[in-house]
């Protein structure tokens, strides 16, 4: 099965049961506010050559749900002669959003913008005769009439390297200093927003998050972490895309002083030289990098209101942003922790249950009533 953007969803719930549709790309319209699109290979399948579909989809008009669609992926793989397109209406002749045959790997989302009456998306997919490619996976969501919002880094301290694709590379300990602003390419066509009527919020991806559109953060331990910078306007539409601004923190390096019968301190400073005296062959000189990866972990540290006596269900969700289609969770070890740091005044109130996009449900916490 492939995954899709929101990949794990944790629900506070009592008596309380989804299971989501699945729409794979065949070239029929979709009516729906829930679910996965999938490509025609569906979850667990690749598509096929020259293929030539075009699907439109369509907010159900449900209960509570938004008006307009919003398309979450996870990173897309089409084949060298493979081509996806979205357009803002109900079909092909309505205005192009994005077309395009390389998506460089990266998770995205599409939506049906203000504008578009209809809050429809219409997607087109071509494929040639050969090279195919593993597609995409998408869940699908209704919001509200959105006018597009873009985020990005205006300034950081240390600098970016380079510019546009490069590493923030710091030492445990550092702060990082950030600066953002959005992008509003259609500001004042159905209502007036900017930076004045937006919130910004920075997740650092270590379980971290900060508000402003300037933010200070420190890494304290070694590795690979992604920023995100969600700006939200006072409709609460959220930008669409995803500034993946990676930070690498260094181990602290590791040295082998046996050549030396001198006290190393703590603070001292040590001149090391790459010359070597040729004549006694008993010492050598080298140097070996430490790998690191990227988290690969998704956290939220915020707090979710649980008011008491409601009967009403709450539910919140974490996305994974670094799945490719097709990868799947086969071994349950491979799953370290999910963790849940809440406050409540009586644990027999709660059942917490994980819920994956098929439907299967596991439970955390079982005691929905006094017998659980």
């Amino acid at each position: 099965m492939k995954y899709f953007y929101t990949l794990l969803v944790i629900g506070i719930v009592l008596n309380c049961g989804i299971y989501a549709q699945t729409f794979n790309m065949d070239g029929t319209n979709i009516s729906s506010c829930s679910g996965s699109f999938f490509d025609s290979g569906g979850g667990s399948g690749d598509y096929g050559p020259n293929e030539s579909f075009v699907t439109t989809i369509c907010s159900d008009g449900s209960p509570g749900s938004g008006t307009h669609i919003r398309l979450n992926f996870a990173p897309v793989l089409l084949g060298a002669g493979d081509q996806l397109c979205f357009y803002d209406g109900p079909d092909t002749a309505s205005p192009l959003l994005s077309c395009s045959q390389d998506f460089n790997g990266n998770p995205f989302i599409v939506q049906a913008t203000a504008p578009n009456p209809s809050g429809c998306l219409t997607i087109e997919f071509f494929s040639d005769a050969s090279d195919e490619g593993q597609g995409w996976s998408a869940s699908i969501e209704c919001t509200v009439d959105c006018q597009t919002i873009l985020s990005q880094i205006n300034f950081s301290d240390p600098v970016i390297d380079p510019v546009d694709t490069g590493y923030i590379d710091i030492c445990p300990g550092d702060m990082v200093l950030l600066s953002g602003n959005g992008i509003y390419p259609q500001d004042g066509q159905v209502y007036n927003h900017s930076d004045l009527t937006s919130t910004f919020e920075w997740n650092f991806g270590d379980g971290n998050i900060s508000f402003g559109p300037n933010a200070s953060h420190v890494y304290n331990e070694a590795g690979g972490y992604i920023i995100q910078l969600t700006i939200t306007d006072q409709k609460g539409c959220k930008n669409t895309n995803f500034i993946n601004q990676r930070v690498r923190v260094s181990p602290s390096p590791s040295f082998d002083l046996s050549f030396t019968d001198s006290v190393i301190c703590l603070l001292d400073t040590l001149q090391l030289s790459s010359i070597i005296n040729t004549q006694d062959s008993s010492y050598s000189f080298s140097v070996s990098p430490t790998e690191g990866s990227f988290q690969s972990e998704a956290t939220r540290s915020d707090s979710l209101a649980l008011p008491d006596g409601t009967g009403v269900a709450y539910e919140t969700s974490v996305g994974f942003t670094n799945f490719l289609p097709g990868q799947t969770l086969n071994n349950i070890d491979d799953l370290e922790s999910i963790c849940v740091n809440m406050e409540h005044s009586y644990m027999r109130d709660l059942e917490i249950k994980i819920i994956c996009p098929n439907g299967t449900e596991v439970i955390l916490h079982d005691h929905p009533g006094p017998f659980g």
